[in-house]
């Protein structure tokens, strides 16, 4: 993913084929700081996400008039998140110890991330320090283990934000893992730049104006 006007170039090394989405969206509601990319990401296909098959999926629906435009937001924002989560993440997947340690971890936050979990609990799990699984995640993630349980958290609750908006913000709060509506406000604030209940309006404004146009 580029953001606009970041110079680039790409070209084959065998046969290929290309596949490409736009986003675009008001000057208030920036994806890429929602989203946390600043000018570019790279992110492959994997069992957690398949971009082409969303690219390709998105564009078959689309023609086929399939979906509608507060669907095809969230699935666009479905998108970018999963971007998020990936694009940090260095090519040393097949080092022993991100095998043994760090894809463990990953996949217990990814799905407990609701619940009270603790560095501690998690590093105990495996037999090793908190220090040590801190160390790794630094090494091969670019973060700590605390950062991603809170990207996790975040990722889920902006998807909340945007598809349950019936929702208050304390239930969302309380439903991906936080244990406070302040807590959750001020991390959201942290990375985003806006309170939940300002991301929700911008996001649902910035839909309003797209189906005006």
């Amino acid at each position: 993913m580029i953001a606009p006007f970041v110079p680039h170039a790409y070209f084959p090394i065998k046969k290929w084929t290309t596949q490409f989405v736009t986003f675009q969206a008001e000057a208030d509601l920036n994806i890429f700081t929602l989203s946390q990319i600043k000018t570019f990401a790279c992110a492959k296909d994997s069992d957690y996400f398949s971009y082409s098959g969303w690219i390709e999926k998105t564009i078959t629906d689309h023609l086929e008039n399939k979906t509608d435009d507060l669907l095809l937001s969230n699935q666009c924002y479905h998108f970018l998140l999963s971007l998020n989560q990936q694009k940090n993440k260095k090519n040393d997947v097949n080092h022993p110890l991100y095998q043994q340690f760090v894809i463990p971890t990953l996949a217990e936050i990814d799905t407990s991330y609701a619940h009270d979990l603790s560095i501690n609990e998690l590093a105990e799990k495996l037999y090793i320090s908190s220090q040590y699984l801190n160390r790794l995640f630094v090494l091969f993630l670019n973060q700590s283990p605390y950062q991603y349980l809170t990207m996790i958290r975040l990722n889920h609750a902006k998807q909340q934000l945007i598809s349950t908006p019936e929702s208050d913000i304390q239930t969302i709060a309380n439903q991906v893992g936080f244990n406070s509506a302040s807590q959750f406000t001020q991390l959201f604030k942290q990375k985003t730049n806006l309170t939940p209940k300002q991301f929700r309006e911008l996001f649902f404004a910035n839909q309003k104006n797209s189906s005006n146009l």
